[in-house]
């Protein structure tokens, strides 16, 4: 669990010093699993999110999660600094059976700032468990994110 830690704090240092002039927000997600998470932007709508981190409420250990987000701007346009959002990905856990693989379905929505480069965010994702057990669970969590660069806010 220590060299976990360990190689999370450098991982966050690296990200957070290389994230300065880029479309990167980084942040932390309370729930199932908790983690440290970060979102980069790819295009106007389209991002890439992950995180690393502990999940208190199952058997498992360390979590690594990842997904291909769509955000929805259409879905209630009168909520101009609201917006949803919805993608697939992939979860990774120590788990004391052998590595937990699973696929998820992420829903979620984010609160924007009007000025500050910084939102919260909710989100649940089903997981769809492959290994080593099939079955199905369910990740969710309240969270924030920083960006580095409000281009990618």
């Amino acid at each position: 669990m220590k060299k976990y830690f360990i190689y999370l704090t450098f991982l966050t240092f690296t990200i957070s010093l290389s994230a300065a002039d880029r479309n990167i927000g980084i942040g932390i997600l309370l729930g199932n699993p908790s983690s440290m998470v970060l979102k980069y932007k790819l295009e106007s709508n389209h991002y890439i999110s992950g995180g690393i981190g502990y999940a208190p409420f199952t058997d498992s250990g360390i979590v690594i999660h990842a997904d291909y987000l769509h955000r929805d701007f259409d879905l209630f346009p009168q909520l101009q600094y609201m917006n949803f959002y919805y993608g697939f990905g992939v979860r990774l856990s120590d788990e004391e059976k052998g590595l937990g693989v699973g696929a998820r379905g992420v829903v979620g929505a984010f609160l924007k700032h009007r000025t500050i480069p910084l939102e919260v965010f909710f989100e649940t994702a089903p997981v769809f468990r492959l290994f080593p057990d099939t079955e199905l669970g369910l990740d969710f969590g309240v969270g924030i994110h920083y960006f580095f660069d409000s281009s990618g806010f």
